[in-house]
């Protein structure tokens, strides 16, 4: 959403500043208070490169509109620092930099490393289908520029990618592709004059180049491209030819109703009282799962699944309501997955019970507890639930060498073989295979002759 306003703020900030300021200013603090600091320096410098790209940007009104960006964003990134501050800056200083600075820069370990065109993927999924038309509005742009040396630089784009690819340089993967799109950008406005319809191609661009640098990969930082990715969409969509927009529209419809009968269709199975390969994989799963019956349930479920069908048949097929088709199939598909099996994941993936056993076996006094790679999501639940704090070796150092307990996974038990530790407790979460165990250094006591030594006692 953040994103969304900023890009339409900076569409506009050649011809209504305060309007524009407003919006890029109130996007630019959605975005810093959802991701921190990640969202404002992308945005930044974004808005200075559109000088650099269009001579239209670079007029009193622009920058007029970047002043009052600046001040609608100033409320946004100091209130809430500032108050941080002054309650802990022991959490200020995790904030700021492990979760901001350390991240980026890839010292903190904490997140996954970067892979070879991991947010290209990413933003194919998660975009589709407004992806093939974003793409079409791409090729129009290019047709209409007519200069051969685009066609050229697109080849020299795959061939540099498939050079980065050899060469082992992951991080890079992404700069022939966003150089070519600000440069045809650039072009077309020199040409044609500017449109704000081009915006996009370099909100797109900017952000994906460093995502791609970052030494963290992960799937939710990819939503920063979609605004860019559907407004392009937007454009393209009414050039799309016809028998395209068909073969696309029944893609998706294939893929989402496949999807839901798989969703409907195993609820059945594990629910019908005859013996079936689905019912024997998830009661070995999960063992303590109640398959009850329930008509009101399986009602209701056909009942979303004919709300969907009812708008397939009642819109027809334009590039507008092929958007509408879609959404409705994932609501369809998302209304349906927490209906059926909410309450068996609630069972499967819980922390609750594990961490409540392991906090019963936990010891009267020690020092702290330590993990190795342990995960954000584990570490933060067992704080949450037990008010326990682990001392991650990725987070901490050797510092959690020190700790008298370690909470270790089964790939771990090597941090645990030396003879000096002792088991206190192994559990797993009901429907997950990954076994945790808990650990307690045990101190030996000296004999008499190792504590005398040459000297008599």
């Amino acid at each position: 959403s953040g994103f969304t306003l900023a890009i339409v703020g900076l569409m506009v900030a050649h011809q209504r500043p305060l309007k524009a300021g407003a919006l890029l200013g109130t996007g630019v603090g959605m975005a810093f208070m959802a991701k921190g600091l990640f969202g404002p320096g992308q945005l930044g410098l974004l808005a200075l490169l559109l000088p650099l790209c269009f001579s239209t940007c670079n007029s009193r009104r622009y920058w007029l509109s970047m002043g009052y960006a600046v001040l609608f964003t100033l409320p946004w990134v100091i209130i809430w620092p500032l108050a941080l501050y002054v309650t802990s800056a022991e959490l200020f200083h995790d904030w700021f930099w492990l979760n901001n600075i350390a991240r980026f820069m890839g010292t903190g370990d904490t997140g996954p490393s970067e892979k070879f065109g991991f947010y290209l993927y990413a933003v194919l999924w998660q975009a589709w289908p407004a992806i093939p038309l974003a793409a079409w509005q791409v090729y129009s742009c290019y047709r209409a520029a007519a200069t051969r040396w685009l066609g050229v630089g697109f080849f020299v784009v795959c061939l540099l990618t498939l050079a980065i690819f050899l060469l082992g340089i992951s991080k890079l993967y992404a700069l022939p592709l966003c150089l070519w799109l600000i440069l045809l950008a650039r072009h077309s406005a020199r040409v044609h004059g500017f449109c704000p319809a081009l915006v996009p191609y370099i909100s797109f661009a900017v952000p994906l180049f460093i995502l791609s640098i970052a030494s963290t990969s992960t799937d939710i930082y990819a939503i920063v491209l979609l605004p860019s990715v559907v407004l392009m969409a937007t454009t393209g969509g009414q050039r799309f030819p016809v028998a395209l927009l068909k073969n696309l529209d029944r893609i998706n419809v294939l893929l989402l109703a496949a999807i839901l009968l798989y969703i409907l269709g195993s609820w059945i199975l594990l629910h019908v009282g005859v013996d079936n390969p689905v019912q024997r994989h998830f009661s070995g799963r999960l063992p303590d799962y109640a398959h009850d019956w329930q008509w009101s349930t399986l009602l209701l479920a056909l009942a979303i699944s004919a709300a969907w069908l009812l708008l397939l048949i009642k819109t027809p097929l334009t590039w507008v309501n092929l958007a509408w088709r879609w959404t409705g199939g994932i609501v369809a598909n998302g209304l349906l997955f927490d209906l059926l099996w909410r309450s068996f994941l609630a069972l499967s993936l819980n922390y609750t019970p594990m961490i409540l056993d392991m906090d019963a076996h936990m010891p009267p006094q020690y020092n702290c507890v330590a993990a190795f790679d342990l995960g954000e999501s584990p570490r933060g639940m067992i704080h949450y639930r037990a008010g326990i704090v682990i001392q991650d070796q990725r987070l901490v150092g050797d510092e959690a060498l020190r700790c008298e307990l370690r909470l270790l996974r089964e790939d771990q038990l090597h941090y645990a073989e030396d003879g000096n530790w002792t088991l206190l407790w192994r559990g797993r979460r009901s429907g997950d295979r990954k076994v945790y165990s808990l650990y307690q250094r045990v101190y030996q006591m000296p004999s008499p002759a190792e504590d005398c030594g040459l000297v008599p006692c």
